[in-house]
């Protein structure tokens, strides 16, 4: 049996997933010429819209509907210089995925306690992907950053 708490939380995970996969769909529109960001982006966008559409599928599993309110936009990223706006676009994807990990840590051992062996592999599927998105969006910030702050 599902919780109310565990509810909200895979409600707001699936916000949050939804969230990311437009965040990196927006990402990757903004900067077609590097093929890291532009096809990479795309890619990792589809994982987590999967990871969304498997969340409304679990909450089904329980009776519970998930995902019907549409989220908000991101604002546009600030108009300035574009290496420092595309710093600024990888940190954002950096800290919503971090965040992302961490919900899913948490549903891995909520599913753990309720013995749901279908929860639990999906948190566990999904949690490995982010992790593979969380370093991704680490890597490039590490190498941008050296391109764009340390030479002229």
């Amino acid at each position: 049996m599902m919780t109310g708490r565990l509810a909200s939380t895979l409600s707001d995970l699936h916000r949050d997933e939804t969230e990311l996969a437009a965040a990196l769909l927006r990402t990757a529109g903004r900067h077609p010429a590097d093929p890291e960001i532009a096809y990479v982006g795309h890619d990792l966008a589809r994982w987590s819209r999967r990871h969304a559409t498997d969340l409304v599928e679990t909450a089904h599993r329980y009776g519970l509907r998930i995902g019907a309110e549409p989220s908000a936009p991101d604002a546009s990223p600030p108009a300035g210089d574009p290496g420092l706006t595309l710093l600024a676009e990888l940190r954002g994807l950096h800290e919503r995925t971090a965040g992302i990990a961490l919900v899913w840590d948490i549903v891995t051992q909520a599913a753990q306690a309720l013995r749901d062996d279908e929860l639990l592999a999906l948190a566990r599927t999904c949690h490995a992907q982010t992790q593979q998105q969380l370093a991704w969006s680490k890597a490039l910030v590490k190498a941008n950053a050296a391109q764009l702050l340390a030479v002229p």
